[in-house]
């Protein structure tokens, strides 16, 4: 009793209160290497703080970098919690501060009193750093709801355990389980992520994963991904669905012949050091397609010869109930139609979509196209393409598709081992 009371006197004097800002300012500098500035420090219990209008700087551009109104927190034995009502990120610093998580605590073996847990309540990403706070400015960010971050490190191996939601609801908040294994031959990260009825916009992260880029500004993705890295190889595995993607933006290589949202169904897939080696799924909806891009793509592919198709012209055609499966891996690719079964001669086929009035169907019985060729098909395919940009566009294809099973890269005999 007389210990509280001697310590509430003197933690309300000014000279401990210019002593805890300059300790608290040095502890934060060398844990994670930043400056931060703050107006107060309170001590409301010897094991309690709160600091108010706290912000994190760079040190060498003194550019702001995280915001916050109001920090609380609490030490004890087994570590620290710290709860921020509300927070602002800079976007221009986003990636400084994926750094830094990676840097300062990831790749950080220890075994110390560590920051265990971390609640913030709403995160916004403003831009640009000019702007004044409060001001509208979400970039492409969405605001973060709910978030909660554990940390739990140690000599051999440290992890981040992350949940958030997006935007107000009650829908089931997305996860993230980063492990990361000192392993001093060879650290290795591993990610898993589980958006549950969270959708995750795709566009905030193309700076670390460019290709997302061709899925066009409001793709979401929902499912799971894992992902894994170490001082040799990198790979994934993603099951889930890609919502609100744009025709134009995917086939963008292709001269743009398709409009309208597309969703695309990953029923399974895996990806090693930007090689697919197996995927299937399917492709859905939409609005049109170039009536001579189809008929080259018709032909291409031998999807169901009509007489009428020979009519089409250059120009956008609406499409109706487009929906194609396919399922590609060292052996090939196969594609087939999710309409109705219709028979036409002695053939069956099942009906991919509605162009013009005409129905496009694929063969029920289509075998699979060889890996080599499927660069070519597509690339020829290509509106209005000069001979240089076809092989340009034949070569990217080539360079992603999975290796055929007689060919094996001499460089992945070491990562056919299960990424997790």
């Amino acid at each position: 009793m007389i210990f509280c009371a001697g310590f509430a006197v003197v933690s309300q004097t000014s000279w401990y209160t210019l002593r805890q800002k300059a300790a608290w300012r040095e502890r934060i500098h060398n844990n994670l290497g930043l400056d931060v500035v703050f107006d107060s420090i309170e001590f409301p219990t010897p094991n309690r703080f709160r600091i108010k209008e706290f912000m994190c700087i760079h040190p060498e551009t003194q550019q702001p970098i995280l915001f916050s109104p109001s920090v609380q927190g609490e030490m004890t034995s087994k570590g620290w919690s710290l709860e921020l009502a509300t927070a602002e990120l800079v976007s221009s610093q986003t990636n400084l501060a994926a750094t830094i998580v990676h840097d300062s605590f990831l790749c950080r073996p220890h075994n110390a009193v560590p920051i265990l847990k971390l609640s913030i309540g709403s995160l916004s990403v403003r831009s640009p750093a000019t702007e004044p706070r409060g001001d509208v400015q979400t970039s492409v960010w969405p605001k973060l709801e709910e978030i909660v971050v554990e940390y739990l490190p140690s000599l051999d191996r440290s992890e981040l355990k992350l949940q958030f939601a997006i935007g107000p609801g009650k829908q089931s908040p997305a996860k993230v389980h980063v492990r990361r294994n000192h392993f001093a031959a060879n650290p290795r990260t591993d990610w898993a992520i589980k958006t549950q009825e969270t959708s995750i916009p795709c566009e905030p992260l193309i700076e670390w994963v460019p290709a997302l880029g061709y899925l066009g500004p409001r793709a979401a993705f929902r499912g799971t991904a894992d992902f894994w890295q170490d001082t040799r190889d990198w790979g994934c595995e993603i099951e889930g669905e890609l919502d609100r993607a744009r025709w134009e933006s995917l086939t963008t290589s292709l001269g743009s012949p398709m409009r309208g949202e597309a969703r695309i169904g990953i029923r399974k897939s895996r990806i090693v050091n930007g090689h697919i080696q197996y995927a299937s799924g399917r492709l859905e909806a939409a609005e049109s397609v170039d009536g001579v891009w189809l008929q080259r793509i018709l032909s291409e592919f031998k999807w169901t010869p009509q007489e009428d198709v020979r009519k089409l012209t250059n120009g956008q055609y609406p499409v109706a109930g487009l929906a194609l499966n396919f399922d590609l891996n060292d052996q090939g690719l196969w594609w087939g139609g999710q309409g109705d079964e219709v028979t036409s001669g002695d053939q069956r086929y099942r009906i991919l979509a509605t162009v013009n009035n005409l129905l496009v169907a694929t063969n029920s019985q289509t075998p699979r196209i060889a890996l080599h060729q499927i660069g070519a098909c597509i690339a020829n395919s290509h509106v209005n393409a000069s001979p240089e940009v076809m092989a340009r566009c034949q070569t990217a294809i080539a360079a992603i598709l999975p290796v055929p099973q007689q060919y094996p890269r001499l460089s992945e005999a070491s990562v056919g081992r299960n990424p997790r």
